[in-house]
């Protein structure tokens, strides 16, 4: 347990809109930001131009000195409608690809969609380095899990299940995380059978090979 009293805050700063999803320390200081564009009320999922993920490059201040660093694919991790009464829902994608964004050592920018076993690596001036692929062929998701997923939900969702079930996946994702360790190797949490009780996690060398394998306890991030 921690003694005696803090001293001060941190400097605090203030980041500028739309609100960023996650933001990262790069070593002179300055910010990565990770942002998305919100469904609301006024959305239209089939008229409006697909959502992306989109990375800033903002200084020690909060101010963004490189607006859309880089741009990628919006997540699915949620599905995203219109209910009676013009209200909206959201309801957790158990499919949903993670989209998910790292900064590693060195100020490298990691990506990784999660469609196929694949992460893509990137300077601080968005400049792509280099990939990690491997082989994976992909898990049908199917009509028992979207079932499953259906009669989970509330009486209020059922005006909007035959649109909940038009965004199911067809597949599961090749993975729903990753990370990556102090010499830069991404580790990626690879989905298998879903009966069994562990996935395996692969690791990548620096080159881009697969380095090796290990089981891990299904759903550990």
């Amino acid at each position: 347990r921690p003694r005696g009293r803090c001293t001060k805050a941190a400097p605090t700063v203030s980041l500028s809109a739309p609100i960023p999803f996650w933001v990262y320390a790069s070593r002179d200081g300055r910010l990565v930001e990770v942002t998305e564009r919100y469904f609301s009320p006024e959305s239209d999922r089939r008229k409006d131009p697909p959502s992306l993920r989109v990375v800033n490059l903002a200084g020690a201040d909060g101010r963004i000195v490189e607006d859309s660093l880089l741009t990628f694919p919006e997540p699915t991790m949620y599905l995203v409608g219109h209910l009676p009464r013009g209200l909206v829902y959201g309801v957790l994608n158990p499919a949903g690809r993670p989209g998910q964004v790292l900064l590693g050592p060195n100020d490298r920018i990691f990506y990784g969609g999660g469609d196929s076993l694949a992460i893509d690596e990137y300077s601080l001036d968005g400049t792509f380095l280099q990939g990690y692929r491997a082989p994976h062929r992909p898990l049908p998701f199917t009509g028992e899990s979207a079932d499953s997923l259906l009669e989970s939900l509330g009486e209020a969702f059922r005006p909007a299940v035959a649109d909940i079930r038009s965004q199911l996946p067809d597949t599961w994702p090749a993975f729903k995380s990753f990370v990556v360790d102090d010499e830069g190797r991404p580790w990626v949490g690879v989905i298998g059978d879903r009966r069994r009780s562990a996935n395996d996690w692969v690791v990548f060398d620096r080159s881009g090979r697969i380095l090796c394998s290990a089981h891990v306890p299904k759903d550990t991030r």
